[in-house]
Formats: C-alpha cells, structure tokens, sequence
C-alpha cells in the first residue's frame, strides 16, 4: 500500500472534517491514551485550529483517510484564541515549555508536533514517517529551525517512531492527570521529543 500523503487546504467543514474527527476519536481511543472526546472538542480544538494557526497533512489509501499530522509554530501560541475569550488549546503546553525547558528550546523559534494518528490497520507501513516528514518541510518552508512533539511516557507508538527518525527525549516530563480526568485518559505523563529541522 503507498499512502497519498496532501496538506488539506479544503472546505474547513466539508466531508473531510468528519472523517478526520472519526479518524481522531479512534486513535485516541486505543492505547496508550484511551482517551473520549466529543466531536465538536476535536472539531474546535483540533481540526479548526490548525487549518487557521498551522497545518493539517492528511494521508489517504485512495479515498480512505488512514491517518493525520498536525502541527503549528509556537509563535502562533497565544493566551486566548483570537476575537474569543477562549483558552488556546496549546497555551499550558507553552507555558510548560518555558517554566521548565526554557534551557532546552529557544523561546518561540520552534515547531510543535502537536497530533499525529494512523489508523491501526495501516500502522507500520511508513504512514507516520511520511506524515512527520511532509510537516518538518512544511514547518522549514515557513521558516522554523527546530521542532517539538510531546507523546505518552509510556508505550507511545509515535515515541518510537520519532526516535528512528533523529529526535532526543528532553529531560522533563509533564503531569497531565488533571486534563487526564477531563477526557477519561489512562495517559497521565507527557514527555517531549525534539529535533533540528
């Protein structure tokens, strides 16, 4: 099987949108996260707010959407979404970054990897590493010199995955159990990848 790999630039709320928050709600389901949201969250949360601060890379077999990567530059990061009063979804990542590994990353210069899921029957055909390397062009296209994922501590699939391809863990791990309760995670830590692009 050879994934089709395209940066969605469609319709922000045609037929694709509903495939992606499918897609999403049973990747996070599955292990390790077993995590459930709510469609409009993912819709909000995710799928908008990359197509407006950042980018979404979509991978299909023919017309089948087999798996996601999403990710935004943390210069795009603010308190509050834009002509809201809502909290950014990535605004307690940034502060956690720059409380506790502003030794390690340089501030706003970075790219956060900040979703990626494959559909379980299509795992461990290079879906993922396309998925991760059409974001790293994209991100240095737009200018970012390092990227920045975060992933579960333990049993995390994309961990492994970014480690073939060159990331080194950074030395901090952040307590996630609140949000955890929120969505019904058995993923309580987050540790954090980085790279040079």
């Amino acid at each position: 099987m050879k994934a089709m790999i395209k940066q969605f630039t469609g319709d922000i709320n045609g037929p694709v949108s509903r495939d992606f928050v499918n897609l999403y709600k049973k990747v996070f389901a599955e292990p390790p996260y077993f995590e459930s949201y709510e469609d409009c969250w993912i819709f909000e949360n995710i799928w908008h707010y990359h197509l407006v601060k950042g980018c979404i890379f979509l991978a299909f077999d023919k017309d089948k959407l087999i798996g996601f990567g999403c990710g935004v530059g943390m210069d795009k990061v603010e308190k509050f979404l834009p002509q809201s009063s809502a909290l950014d979804p990535l605004f307690k990542v940034k502060c956690f970054l720059r409380d506790e590994a502003s030794e390690y990353i340089n501030g706003n210069s970075f790219f956060y990897m900040s979703e990626i899921g494959v559909d379980s029957k299509y795992r461990r055909q290079g879906v993922g590493g396309l998925l991760i390397t059409r974001r790293w062009l994209w991100a240095a296209h737009n200018n970012y010199k390092n990227y920045l994922m975060r992933t579960d501590e333990l049993n995390s699939n994309s961990r492994s995955l970014y480690e073939n391809l060159g990331a080194e863990i950074l030395p901090i791990k952040q307590d996630v159990s609140d949000h955890a309760a929120i969505i019904n995670s058995a993923s309580k830590t987050r540790i954090y990848l980085h790279g040079s692009l």
